[in-house]
């Protein structure tokens, strides 16, 4: 005879058949249950179907229980058990008392009491029983959301994961109808399951097999997007989502043996970020050319301009974390680079900076590479001031055109050392106004592109001005071959300017 659940739950306090087995045991009539503390037991009852037949430990309901670590996994049981009774003894939902078995990993109690927790076996076969007893008890509760993209009709396999909720509201499954072909050819664990054809017996959803995915929803969809439709993430560079989308996604495909998929997600990622000086030369000339169409003409409205121009670029943020979570090495130099010139105050999730490029998940940031951020912004201000001491200084010139009295002391006469002699110290003065009309003196955190405006002055109109005579045609080289050679060393110094090393 099957009774009512809440009302075991609400009477009985025997943990096991209140909780796990009341659906599946012959339970005798509530009014005929002793009081535990009366020191009465339960009749006998069957054990669960799952239950090995040979097994010969303790008996499933003896009450009190007394621990018997002979059995390990029958000991986590019943542990596992009269935890989930206390959370229903709680809240006195016994929807909440199946959450919990399905979440004991999380229990501090049952990793103290139980520390060899069950056996993989066991464990498997718990989450089965557990999952369909919730359905059974609360059909109603239970939504199920057939994905747009990957619930194909065709399909041969059906695919469950929960939907992350961060409220307590009614689960909601996620679910993915996919063709065993596909994921067999991709996936060296799928392609063991579907071997192995006792593993599909049941259960079903829709006259298919159903596999209970253990996993975030969202990262499975984009693990399965990647597999079934790689163009949408290949077709969109540079887009500022595309490391939060994939991150899990790598993840789940080194659990479940997607080995050629998890390499080109990870080269995904990796290819909206330059390893190179002229790659980062090339990028940089690209974000260039999308910042002048974005606010140009084309463009009225500067809002739709700046949301085009903020798909069109990378997040630092979490494409740092990627590349640390999956050991992409490439790609932090160039990511902290770029963080070190963005305004910590510019949050990813503030509403009133609209579609701003020069944002970055802060939230992300864990408190090392908040450190590794402040050490690099340093590293730059530090490297500005050395520039400008090194212009100071003529070093990029040819000696012959530096002023005698710098070559005795290195000193500068007070006032303008120029005056009237400009044509005589040409470049020292082409120098020195380079340095205070290009360079500045206000710190730049973007070294590598003040640089190069460095090689571009000729172009200014404002240095065709003040400097008539130019440079001569030794220290144009000398100055080029400078820029060029400091803009190498800077970009090999990024590492350590992070301490990325």
């Amino acid at each position: 005879m099957q009774h009512n659940l809440p009302e075991v739950v609400n009477r009985t306090p025997e943990p096991v058949s209140a909780i796990l087995f009341a659906q599946d045991y012959d339970c005798p009539p509530v009014d005929t249950c002793a009081d535990a503390e009366g020191g009465a037991t339960l009749p006998p009852v069957r054990p669960p179907d799952w239950i090995d037949t040979n097994y010969d430990g303790p008996a499933l309901n003896d009450y009190p229980y007394v621990p018997d670590m002979r059995f390990p996994s029958f000991h986590s049981l019943r542990t596992l058990c009269d935890l989930a009774w206390d959370q229903v003894a709680a809240t006195r939902d016994p929807l909440q008392g199946f959450l919990a078995l399905l979440d004991y990993r999380g229990l501090e109690k049952f990793k103290q009491r139980c520390p060899r927790g069950f056996c993989h076996a066991y464990e498997d076969m718990l989450f089965f029983w557990v999952e369909n007893r919730i359905d059974e008890a609360s059909p109603d509760m239970i939504v199920r959301e057939e994905h747009p993209e990957l619930y194909f009709t065709n399909g041969d396999i059906v695919l469950q994961a929960k939907i992350h909720s961060d409220t307590d509201s009614s689960p909601t499954l996620q679910m993915y109808c996919v063709h065993r072909a596909i994921l067999s050819f991709h996936s060296g664990f799928f392609s063991t399951l579907f071997a192995d054809g006792s593993a599909l017996h049941e259960p079903s959803y829709n006259g298919r097999p159903l596999v209970e995915m253990h996993d975030d929803a969202d990262d499975l969809s984009h693990l399965l997007l990647y597999v079934y439709k790689p163009s949408e993430y290949l077709l969109r560079p540079s887009h500022p989502d595309t490391p939060i989308e994939l991150r899990g996604a790598v993840r789940l495909a080194s659990k479940y043996m997607f080995d050629n998929a998890r390499a080109d997600m990870i080269k995904r990622v990796t290819m909206d970020w330059p390893v190179t000086l002229d790659q980062w030369d090339i990028r940089e000339g690209e974000r260039q050319s999308l910042i002048r169409v974005a606010y140009g003409e084309q463009y009225g409205n500067h809002r739709d301009g700046r949301r085009n121009l903020a798909e069109h670029t990378p997040e630092p943020v979490a494409a740092i974390v990627f590349a640390q979570e999956h050991g992409c090495s490439e790609i932090p130099p160039a990511a902290f680079y770029r963080l070190a010139s963005l305004n910590i105050r510019n949050d990813w999730e503030d509403k009133h900076v609209f579609a701003d490029p020069d944002r970055a998940r802060w939230s992300l940031c864990d408190k090392e590479n908040l450190v590794r951020y402040i050490q690099g912004r340093e590293a730059l201000e530090e490297y500005h001031h050395t520039v400008a001491q090194q212009l100071t200084d003529g070093d990029m010139m040819n000696t012959s055109c530096i002023p005698e009295y710098m070559h005795d002391t290195g000193a500068i006469r007070p006032g303008d050392p120029f005056e009237g002699k400009i044509k005589k110290y040409r470049c020292m003065h082409f120098i020195w106004t380079l340095r205070d009309i290009v360079w500045g003196w206000r710190v730049s955190l973007d070294p590598l592109t003040a640089l190069a405006k460095l090689e571009d002055c000729g172009k200014l109109d404002r240095m065709k001005a003040a400097c008539p005579y130019g440079l001569c045609e030794t220290c144009e080289g000398y100055l080029r071959q400078w820029i060029h050679n400091e803009r190498v060393g800077l970009w090999k110094n990024l590492p350590s300017y992070f301490q990325l090393k």
